[in-house]
């Protein structure tokens, strides 16, 4: 609503002529009260969007493939979870191949493949329970499609 430029009180347009406040004559005199389209100023076209949504398929291919390496969440954009994962599965895979080459009569080599074989089997678990969420988001805060 405007506002009447002798006592600033606000009042309708109906009341152009006479403030029913004040009684001032033409209160909205020497003021600018056009709107303006403000939609045909702007042109969304030429604005360039480099961004690409993130697809399920490709994020289970990077679980599948590249699990162990915390490769899923750096495609979802999400680096503190992704160097997480880099170092729990480096952890993981350690600790289990020395329990592996400790109590069992493989050697170091045999142990390691197994570890690392059997990492790459979990995340590829967990890459489906990912991918299954309906409103899974990525670090831009956009959906998962």
């Amino acid at each position: 609503m405007p506002k009447c430029k002798n006592c600033g009180s606000r009042i309708d347009r109906f009341n152009k002529d006479r403030c029913p406040i004040c009684g001032t004559t033409f209160p909205f005199e020497g003021m600018n009260s056009e709107t303006i389209e403000i939609t045909t100023n702007i042109d969304v076209d030429g604005v360039e969007s480099d961004y690409r949504p993130c697809r399920k398929k490709e994020l289970f291919l990077f679980f599948a493939l590249l699990g162990v390496f915390g490769a899923p969440f750096f495609y979802l954009k999400k680096k503190k979870e992704g160097i997480i994962q880099l170092i729990s599965n480096v952890i993981v895979i350690g600790v289990m191949s020395f329990l592996l080459a400790y109590f069992t009569s493989l050697d170091v080599l045999s142990s390691i493949l197994i570890s690392i074989g059997s990492m790459y089997l979990l995340n590829i678990v967990f890459g489906l329970i990912v991918v299954s969420r309906p409103n899974l988001k990525d670090g831009n805060d956009q959906f998962v499609v």
